[in-house]
């Protein structure tokens, strides 16, 4: 098994834990593609059964649902770690943004494995995606230490029995706290930041070709839109309902900064969202196809964060 060396002087979290706490965020879906987001909470870790019927969580469906959870994951040793899920049914987990683990498909009480290199007393951004299909729903994420000592008997034969990930290893943000009542000041454009633009513009289909959508934008490093993009996207549907006979291409794309895969995973995930979308809102699925780009077509290539948030954008091919 091919074994991956995580940068460390990239991904080292430096120790200022003390406005965190132990488990990870947990982000909770109503639907199995992790796009309709119910309720977020804390959970001490990945250690789920949930019986034939039974929620995951008030105002979850006990089928057809998604979890994503994000954290901190600090090493106690050094050396090469064995990552392993049960599951039913899929999942995804990256480790220091390295992907260990994709069995993204419908899985019946399965076992899946990867290894990774970390060090001691280093923090690693963490990453699991589950979904449940139908029936019932499990999750567990386990690890083998370094040179874990192996039994002189299990169910696993001669390989270290994998242990599930305690909470003392896992690290969520602490939940911001109610700011005081300040006297309100007049509106100001924060620097470094993206704010949705005022009302979206759809232009004529009948006579342009590309456009790059004004205000549909996404959750940081996710591809969960924000509810400010239905009123673009909306107008779109329907000024493709207007010309039934265009086709589509919805095009992702993100900024060049970071891992080149990890941000073409992103924008071909993005560019399926919005994609699936405006079939939501009845748009024949056979009008509409997606691609993704990643970092390769920046429209400005200066390195400020305007001409990063320049580059992430959803745009769309109309063919006539």
């Amino acid at each position: 098994m091919k074994i991956i060396q995580i940068n460390l002087f990239a991904l080292l979290f430096q120790t200022q834990l003390l406005v965190a706490q132990q488990g990870l965020k947990g982000e909770y879906f109503a639907s199995e593609d992790l796009l309709v987001k119910v309720l977020t909470r804390t959970d001490a870790k990945i250690d789920f059964d949930w019986k034939i019927g039974t929620s995951p969580a008030e105002g979850i469906s006990p089928e057809n649902y998604g979890i994503r959870w994000t954290g901190k994951l600090r090493a106690p040793k050094t050396g090469v770690y064995t990552f392993s899920a049960k599951v039913d049914d899929g999942i995804r987990v990256w480790v220091g943004g390295v992907q260990v683990i994709d069995a993204w498909q419908w899985n019946d009480s399965k076992d899946f494995t990867g290894e990774v290199s970390m060090q001691e007393g280093s923090y690693y951004d963490l990453k699991v995606e589950y979904f449940n299909g139908t029936r019932e729903g499990e999750v567990h994420l386990l690890w083998n230490l370094p040179n874990q000592e192996k039994p002189i008997w299990s169910p696993f034969g001669s390989k270290p029995i994998p242990q599930v990930i305690e909470s003392q290893y896992f690290y969520a943000p602490e939940p911001s706290k109610p700011a005081s009542p300040k006297p309100p000041v007049p509106p100001s454009k924060p620097k470094g930041t993206v704010q949705p633009k005022p009302k979206s513009k759809i232009v004529d289909l009948d006579t342009v070709t590309h456009y790059v959508a004004q205000n549909v934008l996404f959750e940081k490093s996710t591809s969960v839109m924000y509810p400010a993009s239905f009123e673009e996207l909306d107008k779109l549907a329907a000024m493709l309902k207007k010309f039934p006979k265009k086709q589509i291409i919805v095009e992702g794309h993100t900024d060049y900064i970071g891992n080149a895969q990890s941000n073409l995973r992103l924008s071909q995930e993005r560019a399926q969202v919005v994609a699936q979308y405006l079939i939501d809102k009845g748009i024949d699925n056979q009008r509409v196809t997606f691609t993704g780009y990643g970092g390769t077509r920046p429209v400005n290539q200066t390195d400020t964060p305007e001409g990063h948030a320049q580059n992430r954008r959803v745009a769309f091919l109309i063919q006539h």
